[in-house]
């Protein structure tokens, strides 16, 4: 009886945070990107959707939704364990809970949960096959055919192996140059994507020291940031 009981227990739905909705601040001062502010995490991973519509965001515990341009946000998904990706495939959303770098890219993989009600209930996902869900981090490509790429900057520690983490910055490469974005926000970038509409979102982390022009780690319980860019991009 006991191990009927626990295969049934397997197969239940994992149940999303029922938390009430959070009213967020939107900064639309700069002339190109609007701010997103997601009440807790910390720092933004990834988002999957649209922001016309309905989008998720990922901070390394926790899963967010809006449907009012980010006007509030609705917890989704609490998790012990991170990093916390999300993938939209059709209708059906995916947790994603591991990052790594090839020679070229870095990647978000091993989907874990899944939803087809845009995160209120989650299920396990059990599939492995050749066609996994994955979803690549650090460049996304446009209809013209360049790319849009996180460049990574640091400077060396004196008298150390080590090196300071340094704001990131947005490049667009094309088959014949390599253009900066403009992006005037003082984060490490962790993920960048293009919707439908060709908007682009940049998800950040860290804290800005003007000083030093280091970036230091971000506090899990502070509010995180997301960016959408006003207008298409080529």
């Amino acid at each position: 009886m006991k191990s009927i009981l626990f295969a049934l227990s397997m197969v239940l739905l994992v149940t999303a945070c029922t938390k009430p909705e959070i009213t967020s601040n939107i900064d639309n001062a700069d002339p190109d990107w609007i701010r997103l502010t997601v009440p807790s995490g910390g720092e933004t991973l990834t988002v999957a959707g649209n922001l016309d519509s309905t989008l998720f965001v990922s901070t390394m515990f926790l899963i967010y939704r809006t449907t009012d341009q980010g006007r509030s946000w609705k917890m989704v998904r609490d998790r012990k364990g991170g990093p916390s990706g999300v993938l939209m495939r059709n209708d059906t959303l995916f947790l994603l809970s591991n990052r790594w770098n090839t020679t070229t890219a870095q990647l978000a993989s091993n989907a874990t949960e899944f939803s087809t009600d845009q995160g209120e209930t989650w299920q396990r996902y059990w599939y492995r096959t050749s066609g996994e869900p994955t979803k690549i981090l650090n460049r996304a490509k446009a209809p013209d055919r360049s790319v849009y790429v996180i460049k990574e900057n640091t400077t060396p520690v004196p008298n150390s192996s080590s090196r300071y983490i340094n704001p990131s910055t947005l490049l667009r490469v094309s088959s014949t140059d390599s253009i900066p974005v403009t992006f005037p926000f003082k984060h490490v970038i962790t993920a960048i994507q293009l919707d439908a509409n060709n908007r682009l979102y940049v998800t950040v982390y860290g804290k800005h020291i003007p000083e030093t022009n280091r970036i230091l780690s971000s506090d899990f319980d502070k509010p995180a940031y997301l960016y959408v860019s006003k207008r298409p991009l080529p």
